[in-house]
């Protein structure tokens, strides 16, 4: 188990580099300049914001530069918020994106896990059948035009929610109902979809002629085969929660990290583009092996998978 652990994270922080060493090449590929985006500059003012910030200096000696930064957590200054440091912009948007990631998530996934098997379970009776429509709903229907609905019945019509900005907790509230229903009509699919393969299975049909405790049948039988193939996938979903929905962000005037990274993009904010990227593969890594191992402990054959892969190397 440690070995297993170890090696996530050995591997992770070299995908990470490699990440940010594409990223930055990419990066500067990219027509323009960082100063360029608001005023036109005269030639020498260019020439000295860019000696300012090292931007005149060979390609490789930015980047190494660069990463021996952030091997300090130093990620540098932003460009378009001249004198403020990446590390303090992302400190002050994150959280925002992630309080309201992080109740989407933890609405969303128990409850559309749990519809989901209902749904599949009572599929011929009207509960199965409204959940399963609800599902495709709440799927085809685009976010940006959800959340402005919803933003209009609850904000503008009944007045229960703020429309927009961020003065508190309060202002979390919508936003966050919006993407649960989203994120719970996805996970209502997938365990309905597990559910009914399942159901199909000869084991499955042979446990149900015997005589075992309700609760030892769902865990051993239809919740543990279920939850292992969703949570391979949830650990990504949920880093994309976290760092924010760009289209939430911008309906809502959030001062989140999705509205922070659009920004910095329009703006060819390289170190602030930069920094999100990091934090992005970073939670990406963090997630998802958290993830391994709760699979690890659940499924017994996932122990087997993880032990012939350590004793072969």
């Amino acid at each position: 188990m440690k070995r297993f652990i170890l090696k996530k994270v050995l591997l992770g922080i070299v995908i990470i580099l490699i990440v940010v060493i594409l990223s930055f090449f990419l990066l500067h590929v990219i027509p323009g300049s960082p100063f360029q985006t608001t005023k036109i500059l005269s030639p020498e003012i260019q020439k000295k914001m860019d000696a300012y910030y090292g931007l005149d200096r060979p390609l490789i000696y930015q980047l190494l530069h660069y990463l021996s930064n952030i091997f300090r957590l130093d990620f540098g200054f932003s460009y378009q918020y001249q004198g403020v440091p990446v590390f303090k912009i992302i400190s002050e948007t994150f959280p925002v994106s992630a309080l309201i990631g992080l109740q989407a998530f933890i609405i969303g996934f128990p409850s559309g896990i749990v519809l989901g098997i209902l749904s599949a379970k009572k599929s011929n009776k009207t509960i199965g059948k409204s959940t399963f429509i609800f599902s495709i709903i709440f799927t085809i229907i685009p976010l940006f035009i959800l959340a402005t609905l919803l933003q209009y019945l609850f904000s503008t019509q009944l007045k229960i929610f703020p429309s927009g900005q961020w003065k508190g907790y309060y202002y979390s509230v919508l936003p966050s109902l919006i993407l649960s229903l989203c994120f719970m009509a996805n996970k209502i699919r997938q365990a309905r979809t597990l559910t009914l393969a399942i159901m199909n299975e000869e084991y499955y049909k042979v446990a149900q002629t015997y005589d075992l405790p309700k609760y030892y049948f769902f865990w051993h039988y239809e919740l543990r085969n279920i939850i292992t193939p969703i949570l391979a996938t949830t650990g990504i979903e949920l880093v994309g929660l976290l760092m924010g929905s760009v289209v939430i962000e911008q309906i809502f005037a959030l001062p989140g990290i999705g509205n922070a990274f659009l920004s910095a993009i329009n703006n060819l904010d390289y170190p602030l583009i930069l920094g999100i990227i990091i934090l992005y593969s970073t939670l990406i890594i963090i997630i998802t092996t958290i993830t391994d191992i709760i699979n690890f402990a659940i499924d017994p054959r996932t122990k087997i998978d993880v032990r012939k892969s350590t004793t072969n190397e």
